[in-house]
C-alpha cells in the first residue's frame, strides 16, 4: 500500500478559523407577537454551526421558553426555559450554513416581560484562513 503525501497542496495545512459570535437580547427588544422572530446575527456563508448556548443572565417570568435557529427555526435549539439563571448547551452540531444564513431567536409560550440573555454560536469557518501553516517540528 502506499501512502501520498498531498500536504503540499493549497490550503491543506494552513490553519482555519473558528469564529464566536455573541447576541444580547433584553425583553426590553420583544417588542413584537409571540410569533415573531428576532434576527440576532447572520453567520458567514459555508461556515459550520459546531455548538450553541444560550446564557440566561437574568431569568424571565416562568413561562417563557426560547428557541434558535435558522431564519426561525429550532435547529440549534428548541424550546428552553429562560425562568432561571442558567447556560442552555445545544451540545455538538454541525449544521452548514450554505450562502449564509440569519440567526434567529423567537419565544414560543410568552413574551417576555423581564429577562437578559445571551445567544453564543461557535462555527467553523473553511473559507477563512489564518494565514499560518501547521507546523510539523
Amino acid at each position: 500500500m502506499a501512502t501520498i503525501d498531498i500536504t503540499r497542496l493549497k490550503n491543506n495545512q494552513e490553519k482555519r478559523s473558528i469564529g464566536i459570535s455573541v447576541a444580547r437580547f433584553t425583553s426590553d427588544q420583544a417588542t413584537g407577537a409571540l410569533a415573531d422572530n428576532y434576527v440576532l446575527f447572520k453567520l458567514p456563508a459555508e461556515c459550520v454551526v459546531i455548538h450553541a448556548l444560550i446564557n440566561v443572565i437574568t431569568a424571565s417570568q416562568a413561562t417563557v421558553t426560547a428557541s434558535v435557529g435558522f431564519s426561525g427555526g429550532t435547529e440549534l435549539l428548541s424550546a428552553q426555559a429562560l425562568s432561571a439563571v442558567a447556560v442552555k448547551d445545544s451540545g455538538a452540531k454541525a449544521l452548514v450554513t450554505g450562502t449564509g444564513k440569519d440567526l434567529t431567536i423567537k419565544f414560543g409560550t410568552a413574551i417576555p416581560t423581564a429577562g437578559e440573555f445571551e445567544v453564543i454560536i461557535t462555527y467553523y469557518e473553511p473559507l477563512m484562513g489564518t494565514g499560518f501553516l501547521t507546523s510539523t517540528n
